[in-house]
């Protein structure tokens, strides 16, 4: 959504006109405090959707294609096991084996990570989806 007013009287300013004519740019409210002090529960962030999310499973993405759209410590907004969208910051780490590379997702709070057993490793066969990126 775009944080922008409506007046019932003599108008406003519009506000973030830039974005109108962007559907790949929105406004998502943060919830939670994993992303902590970069991100605050309640903060507004600006999100790039990409046009084909990026899919883990058997027709996985190469990781040259999927580092050339989402740099390392980039702020993924992703949806893992069908629980829900989430956003953490992502690293990637070389496997062995068939897993000759994995996703490592970390969260900015460390003690909310050690608290809640934050599960940090996505493997290629995961269910796992990335929907966008946050850009600020």
């Amino acid at each position: 959504y775009l944080r922008q007013q409506v007046s019932a009287g003599n108008g406003v300013a519009i506000v973030e006109e830039r974005f109108h004519n962007r559907p790949d740019m929105h406004f998502m409210d943060v919830h939670g405090e994993s992303m902590e002090p970069t991100y605050k529960d309640g903060q507004k962030i600006l999100v790039q959707l990409f046009q084909q999310r990026v899919t883990f499973g058997e027709n996985h993405i190469p990781m040259e294609v999927v580092k050339a759209m989402i740099p390392e410590n980039t702020v993924i907004i992703y949806e893992r096991n069908e629980e829900g969208l989430s956003m953490k910051r992502v690293k990637y780490e070389k496997g062995s084996g068939k897993e000759a590379w994995y996703l490592k997702l970390t969260a900015d709070n460390e003690e909310w990570a050690r608290e809640v057993k934050f599960k940090r490793i996505v493997r290629k066969t995961d269910n796992f989806i990335i929907y966008g990126k946050v850009l600020s």
